[in-house]
């Protein structure tokens, strides 16, 4: 080989190591909006060396630099893994544009509080982790990042969203754009889904089946498909204004919340791990829980069903449906049903046999004619206002608490032995009524009855007392030393027994026949009322606490006070 030939063989060698090195050497290129002789602040890591143009290093601090601008564009030279130029309240980058499309050793970058408006990560194909939330971005294309498995672009303008081919992304936050339309088909490694405050019309996660959490609020009228969700485990999609939501499949959904949406209808069949759904508030027609087995607490009040089955939900405690056009409501082996309230609704009939466990039931503001519950010995609270029942027996419920009847069209109370008794309404009936043994009572509402006698000397604890505008001839309330109100105008007294009432405070009781009244002892009253009737004589010499005496229009001659 002559001597020129092995000079240009040597030439054509060095040329080569040159260009391999050129090709080996990142760039990465960012402009900012900040003056010349501004700092910036930016922290690099990097395999070996690396330069930085258009700026001089002024200190260190915080981990990275603060740089002093010589130019508004900025390039740094190396094999660059690591970038944060975020900015921050004391230390502003402004960066209007960033491209890393040339340093495909980048790993991390964190470019977030920034005036981006453009950002290239093309041919990052090591990208693992990319920050650029906060910005003015209006579109952005990962596609290229095979690698990326963190991806936070929330809080820009972004009207386009690239993700397509990104499989191994767990982490996606897009919230706050403006996104119309999202396509997370090849992101089947996702676990965590964020993407609120857009404009999507339709949302498809179908195909995430590692998809843990999502959430996706206030968009437009949107139709949500989660099916297939096989690990999705909690969904909470309140105020989302979705119009349609399929979870069929999603069998290790526990939790579901929907409420104040759109939904006309909602299959959460074969969800054999739902334990909570709360869906109310939407205008649902139907509702499937079939196949819900582990179900314990269901709130569906406030759509428009007209038909509710939850039989075989032998696992279910809570129940409310109130606020809808039930016509139907079947429990069946509903056998763990402890409160249950279908208020509102349209039912004539409802079965609580299979529902031992039961201790609230409120079904006011329904047709039912009559009311079965001899298998609910354990209630506690029942409220059954404006039905249309005729009788209701209650004697030794030694737990209820709580009992409202008012507007039933009863003609027999029996609450003998509600020892445990603090609450009875019952007025707006045409009932006889026996609560002897309700020591515990305190507060009592028999108004609008056809009652023509009242003995309630029994109950010692009773506080207040309503009678009014009733058939009452008589009335013993002697002995309720706890008793503060008594309210019995507009009856038929002719024999008021207050005697011993040494609380009462307040005593209303005018358009009544009865002619006189004794007060002795009730040394607490402060107001007393009783006009158009026909006293002839009033004593309340005792009453030395007394405010307020009103007694016009009765039949006195004389009035000591």
């Amino acid at each position: 080989m002559s001597k020129q030939l092995r000079i240009w063989l040597f030439i054509l060698l060095g040329s080569l190591l040159v260009s391999s090195s050129l090709l080996a050497e990142g760039v990465i290129t960012m402009t900012t909006s900040r003056t010349v002789g501004a700092k910036i602040f930016l922290k690099i890591e990097a395999n070996g060396n690396f330069t930085i143009e258009g700026v001089k290093i002024v200190y260190y601090a915080d981990g990275g630099f603060d740089y002093i601008l010589t130019s508004q564009k900025v390039t740094i030279r190396g094999d660059v893994t690591k970038l944060n130029c975020e900015s921050t309240r004391s230390k502003g980058n402004s960066l209007t544009s960033l491209d890393v499309s040339g340093c495909p050793s980048l790993t991390e970058l964190n470019c977030l509080y920034n005036y981006l408006t453009s950002l290239n990560v093309s041919g990052c194909t090591a990208l693992t982790k990319l920050n650029c939330s906060v910005s003015r971005l209006t579109s952005l294309n990962v596609s290229g990042c095979t690698a990326l498995t963190k991806l936070d672009c929330s809080g820009n303008r972004l009207t386009s969203l690239n993700v397509t081919g990104c499989t191994a992304l767990t982490s996606l936050d897009c919230a706050w754009n403006q996104l119309t339309s999202l396509d997370v088909s090849d992101c089947t490694a996702l676990t965590d889904l964020r993407c609120s405050w857009n404009q999507l019309t339709s949302l498809d996660v179908s195909d995430c089946t590692s998809l843990k959490w999502l959430e996706c609020k206030t968009n437009q009228r949107i139709s949500l498909k989660a099916s297939g969700c096989t690990a999705l485990t909690e969904l909470d999609c309140n105020e989302w204004n979705l119009k349609s939501l399929d979870v069929s499949g999603c069998t290790s959904l526990t939790k579901l919340y929907c409420f104040s949406n759109q939904l006309t209808s909602l299959n959460a069949s074969g969800c054999t791990a739902l334990t909570t759904l709360g869906c109310p508030n939407n205008q649902l027609t139907s509702l499937d829980v079939s196949g819900c087995t582990a179900l314990t607490k269901l709130d569906c009040h406030n759509n428009q069903l007209t038909n509710l089955d939850v039989s075989g939900c032998i696992f279910l405690t809570y129940l409310e449906c109130s606020s809808n056009n039930l016509a139907t409501l079947d429990v069946t082996g509903c056998y763990s049903l402890e409160s249950l309230s279908c208020e509102k609704n349209q039912l004539t009939s409802l079965n609580i046999l299979d529902c031992p466990s039961l201790w609230s039931l409120r079904c006011s503001n329904n047709q039912l004619s009559y009311l079965d519950l001899s298998k609910n010995t354990g209630l506690e609270v029942l409220y059954c206002v404006d039905n249309q029942l005729t009788s209701l027996n209650l004697s030794g419920y030694t737990s209820l608490t709580e009992l409202w009847c008012e507007g039933d069209q009863l003609t027999s109370l029996d609450v003998s032995g509600c020892t445990a008794l603090t609450k009875l309404a019952c007025n707006g009936n045409q009932l006889s009524l026996n609560a002897s043994g309700c020591t515990a009572l305190t507060k009592l509402n028999c108004d609008y009855s056809q009652l023509t006698s009242l003995d309630v000397s029994d109950c010692t604890a009773l506080k207040e007392l309503y009678c009014r505008e009733s058939q009452l001839t008589s009335l013993n309330a002697s002995g309720c030393t706890a008793l503060k109100e008594l309210y019995c105008g507009e009856s038929q007294l002719t024999s008021l027994d207050a005697s011993g009432c040494t609380a009462l405070t307040k005593l209303y009781c005018g358009r009544n026949p009865l002619t006189n009244i004794n007060l002795s002892g009730c040394q607490s009253l402060k107001e007393f009322s009783w006009t158009g009737g026909k006293l002839t004589s009033l004593n309340v010499l005792g009453c030395t606490a007394l405010t307020t005496l009103n007694c016009g229009s009765n039949q006195l001659t004389s009035l000591n006070v």
